[in-house]
Order: structure tokens, then sequence, then C-alpha cells
């Protein structure tokens, strides 16, 4: 609850300063801390942050308000990528294109996709996740209809309520309401967005880590220890993130509460040394791995299980 407090009091007081440079960096802030509400509504999702599965239901629903989410279309999307992660057509979690699809697209898609593996660029990732699954999800499952669109009207009514409060403070204020809204709203949400993105983007490539594009070559070659990264990161710093980098433990038993993931990552790298990926992250705010997910891991040979760079393709084209 001291996240969301926080959240909320980031985010009045981006709406309440008057200089520009305060208010965006209340805004970022405020897109930060919102980026850490869905670590806490992704383990309430989970059904493993409280030991209460009607208690877990709420505090999904709460804790994904601020940041846009829909805790039916996460909760849906989220056990596709834990019953399929790595294979392409069924992980939702960035499968990276093939050369034949680079070689297929438009140059504006190329260039929409080259964007994404920009650190500006990199809240796109996660921006059409959430377009596409989470927000009003084009599949719902049918037993759940109602949940799913209820969902959906409660985050959008949230987004609705934001907008016109903040347009009335515009107005009320004498300063530009669209400008009110784009700096206080929506940059929020693309830093939130931009937050996901990395941490999942970290989670799931890396130039040891292979993905699929055929079910029978996921099922004869998929290893769920070696199929995700555990970044480590000095002592304290994974308690920021309630030990979302401890994420090979998290995939083999995603009901495990946070507390208890260092322990059985620990568990995990003693029994399977040669299958769990460790990177050393020692310096986080220099992103060493990010950048270089960004920079080598941008399309992926499925035939030869091996990673290529735009350029590579390009330039053998």
């Amino acid at each position: 609850m001291a996240v969301c407090l926080a959240w909320a009091a980031l985010w009045l007081a981006a709406v309440a300063v008057t200089g520009i440079a305060a208010k965006v960096l209340l805004a970022l802030l405020a897109g930060t801390v919102a980026g850490m509400l869905v670590i806490l509504g992704h383990d309430a999702a989970h059904g493993s942050l409280t030991p209460w599965r009607a208690l877990n239901q709420v505090l999904a629903r709460l804790y994904f308000l601020a940041p846009w989410q829909t805790a039916s279309g996460w909760q849906q999307a989220h056990r596709e990528h834990h019953a399929w992660t790595n294979l392409k057509g069924h992980d939702d979690g960035y499968p990276p294109p093939s050369t034949q699809d680079w070689r297929s697209w438009p140059r504006w898609r190329r260039a929409f996709w080259r964007l994404k593996h920009t650190l500006p660029g990199l809240f796109l990732f996660y921006l059409d996740v959430w377009w596409r699954r989470v927000i009003w999800p084009t599949r719902p499952d049918p037993n759940r209809a109602f949940s799913f669109r209820a969902d959906s009207l409660l985050v959008l009514a949230f987004a609705a309520a934001q907008i016109a409060a903040v347009w009335q403070f515009g107005a009320w204020s004498s300063t530009l309401p669209l400008a009110e809204v784009a700096c206080v709203v929506l940059l929020p949400f693309i830093a939130c967005n931009w937050w996901v993105s990395a941490i999942t983007l970290q989670q799931h490539r890396h130039h040891t880590l292979r993905w699929f594009d055929s079910m029978e070559s996921w099922r004869d070659q998929h290893d769920l220890v070696a199929g995700t990264v555990h970044l480590a990161w000095p002592s304290l710093a994974p308690w920021l993130l309630f030990n979302i980098f401890e994420h090979t433990a998290h995939h083999v038993d995603p009901q495990r509460p946070w507390t208890l993931l260092q322990p059985a990552q620990r568990c995990l790298a003693a029994w399977a040394p040669s299958s769990v990926i460790v990177v050393e992250e020692r310096q986080p705010w220099r992103m060493t791995h990010l950048r270089r997910v960004l920079r080598e891991c941008q399309l992926h040979d499925y035939t030869r299980g091996r990673w290529l760079r735009f350029d590579d393709v390009d330039q053998a084209s």
C-alpha cells in the first residue's frame, strides 16, 4: 500500500507544481513508481503476493490502476507467456523477428523496430503488448468475458478521470490543458511502459538464450531453466524491485512469493549451474546488459538458434 501512496503523492505533486522542470521530473518519478506497481500487480495476479486468493484479486486490480493495466487481460497474456515461454506465435514476451520476417517487411516497419531497439524508444515493446492484449483484449477467455470487460472499463474510467481532472486543473490555472495532460498523464504512462519493457526484455533476451518458431522444436529443445535470465544486482537493489530479476526461480515456480525468490534462485544455481543464465550487473545505472541486448539481440535465426543484428542481415541481402 505504501507504493500506492507514493505514486499518488508524486502524481498529485506533478499536477500541482508550476515549474516545467519540476513537473517533468515528478511525472517521470510517478511513472517509475507505477512500474513498481506493475511488479506488485504481477505477483498479486499470480496469486503469490498474499496467502489469500480473494485479496490477491483485489490487490491486482488496485495496483494495476495507476499503470493502466487490466487484471484479466494481463493474467491471460501472462499465463500464455509462462506456458509457452520463448515460443514465437504463442509467447508475447517480445518474440524477435526472424531474418525472413525482416527481409519481407516494408521500410516503415523496419524503422519502427529499429526505434524499439533504442533507449528512448524502448517503451514501444510493452506498449504494443498493452494495446493488443491488456487494455481491451481482442480474444478474451469466453468463460470470463464479463470480468475482462469490467476490468477494461474500470481502468478506462480511471484513466478518463485522471485526464478530466488534469484538464480541469489546467483550465483553472490558466495553463494549456492539453500540455498538462501530455506532461502529467501521458509522460508517466510512457515512463512506466519504458521500465516494464526494460525489465522484461532483459529477462527474456540474452546472446545464449534461444527462441523457437515451431512447436516441435520447442518441445524437443526448450529448457525451462535456461529459457530466462537471472540478472544479479547489488545486494539492496533487488529488494527495491521486489526480486523481479530472480526470474529463473519465478518461471520454475510462479506461485512462490517474491520474498522467497532469492533462496530459490540460489538453489537452482547450485542444482543446474550450466543451465541458469546469470548476468552480473554490478552498476545498474550503466544499464550494461540492457544496452547489449538492444545492440546484439535484434533478430533471431530460428534454424541455427543464434542472434543477429539488423545491419548484419541488411548487408548480407
